[in-house]
């Protein structure tokens, strides 16, 4: 008897063992798609391996400028189980595509919004935004306000050309590259901190900022001529990474302060243009001496 009731107990084990496994390949053939809107309910999708889902619309913004869409490219191919969010951007943006540091990433071409404030968003159709097109806003006299996101890496020549009432622009902290003039005509009044992925500050740069302070962070090492020039400017903060300082680099600035994070010594080494204006000659001189800046 017991010999007779090996043979079904075996059979049953591989009938389940089979099951388990057509189980198995049923599921993997499945996958889920979580999408995630700031404020809404998550949306969970369940899309065959290889398809092309059919994604819902997000919910609209109560701001007509703004366009909310899922951050996916327009060929999206379900592969694997993924959590896919929107992105958020002011309407009249123009993007387009392009290799940038061997991988695909997108650029702020132009402006053509009705908005006076205009968001730069992070991503778009799934690829990131890394560069802002030289002339992207050029005299769209009506805007005040952009944001730029976290990850861009390069601003080209002139984006804000011809834009006089434009008062508030963000630099992020992802920059590594400026061509000249990149921020110039920005009439930003806050201090700003100039990142340290930006080793050397082009010509013209700033041209035009109307605050009272700058803070260079380490990782700079050379500042251009006429990067600023006005009559506002009075803080500057410069790292021990400093190396070299064009004399007009500040050219008619008001400067009264300059916090160095190194030693006197350290700042005597660092290779400074001949300037052309005592106001620049006495900044010169201003060194806080000391491992600490105090402002």
């Amino acid at each position: 008897m017991k010999n007779s009731r090996r043979p079904i107990i075996l059979a049953l084990c591989i009938a389940f063992s089979c099951c388990g496994a057509a189980c198995s390949s049923i599921s993997s053939d499945t996958c889920t798609l979580t999408l995630i809107q700031e404020g809404q309910k998550d949306i969970v999708l369940e899309v065959k391996k290889g398809n092309k889902p059919e994604l819902p619309e997000p919910v609209r913004s109560h701001d007509a400028s703004i366009v909310i869409e899922w951050n996916v490219a327009d060929d999206f191919i379900v592969k694997k189980d993924e959590t896919i969010y929107t992105t958020a951007y002011t309407s009249g943006l123009v993007f387009n595509f392009r290799d940038y540091n061997f991988q695909n990433c997108v650029i702020v071409q132009s402006y053509s919004g009705s908005s006076s404030e205009v968001i730069v968003p992070q991503y778009y159709k799934g690829c990131p935004i890394k560069i802002l097109a030289d002339r992207a806003f050029k005299n769209q006299t009506h805007v005040t306000e952009i944001t730029l996101p976290e990850g861009l890496e390069k601003v080209q020549w002139y984006p804000f050309q011809g834009i006089p009432n434009l008062t508030s622009v963000n630099i992020p902290s992802t920059l590594k590259i400026l061509e000249p003039y990149a921020f110039c005509d920005v009439k930003n009044v806050m201090p700003v901190t100039i990142p340290g992925g930006i080793e050397t500050i082009p010509d013209h740069a700033f041209l035009g900022y109307a605050g009272e302070r700058v803070t260079f962070e380490e990782g700079v090492t050379y500042i251009q001529e006429y990067v600023f020039g006005g009559d506002y400017l009075k803080d500057i903060v410069l790292p021990i990474s400093i190396k070299e300082i064009s004399g007009l680099a500040f050219f008619y600035q008001p400067i009264e302060r300059i916090f160095y994070a190194g030693r006197e010594g350290d700042f005597n080494a660092v290779t400074i243009g001949e300037a052309t204006n005592d106001n620049i000659k006495t900044f010169y001189e201003r060194v806080v001496d000391g491992d600490t800046v105090v402002y």
